[in-house]
C-alpha cells in the first residue's frame, strides 16, 4: 500500500542522490520482492537438484558431480544463474539499505559503511557477475565443444579414404 501512495519529499540523500520517498516507499517493496524471489528460487533449485538425484539423472561422488544428460546439467546451471542474478540484485539493493540502518553511533551510513561496506558490496556484485559469466561460459563452451566435435567427426568421416 505504501508503494501505491508513494510521494516525493523533494529532499535527496547526499550519497546516492535519491529522493527520501524512495527509501520510505519503494525500497521496502523492492527488498520484499527480492527476498521472496531469492527464497523461491533457492527452494526451487534445491527441489530440482533433489528430484534429479532421486531419479538418478545426477550422481554425486566425493570428487565430482556427474549428470547423465547434458540437458539436466544445463537446467541446473540455468537455475543457479537465476539464483545468482537475484542475489546480485540483493547486493545492489543493499547499497541503499546502508543509508537506512542504525548500526553505529548515528542513524544512517557512517564512515566505515561508505569507505568499506559500500566497496565490499561492489566487489560482491562483481564476484556474482563473474560467477554468472563462468557458469554461462561453461554451458556455452560445452555446447560449442559438442557442436565442434560433431562437425569434426563429420569432416573426418568424409575425408577418410575408402
Amino acid at each position: 500500500m505504501r508503494l501505491v501512495w508513494s510521494q516525493d519529499f523533494g529532499t535527496s540523500d547526499p550519497i546516492f542522490h535519491r529522493d527520501v520517498g524512495f527509501y520510505l516507499f519503494v525500497l521496502p517493496f523492492l527488498n520484499l520482492v527480492q527476498g521472496g524471489l531469492e527464497l523461491l528460487t533457492f527452494a526451487g533449485l534445491l527441489l530440482l537438484a533433489f528430484a534429479y538425484y532421486a531419479t538418478g539423472a545426477v550422481q554425486i561422488s566425493a570428487r565430482s558431480l556427474t549428470a547423465a544428460n547434458h540437458k539436466v546439467l544445463a537446467h541446473l546451471i540455468a537455475n543457479a544463474v537465476l539464483l545468482l542474478a537475484i542475489c546480485l540484485w540483493g547486493f545492489y539493493l543493499d547499497r541503499y539499505d546502508l543509508l537506512a540502518q542504525s548500526s553505529g553511533a548515528v542513524f544512517g551510513a557512517g564512515y566505515a559503511d561508505i569507505r568499506v561496506v559500500l566497496p565490499g558490496l561492489w566487489v560482491a556484485m562483481g564476484a556474482s557477475l563473474t560467477l554468472i559469466g563462468a557458469l554461462l561460459w561453461t554451458e556455452i563452451g560445452r555446447g560449442a565443444a559438442q557442436a565442434l566435435g560433431a562437425r569434426s567427426r563429420v569432416v573426418a568421416a568424409e575425408s577418410w579414404p575408402r
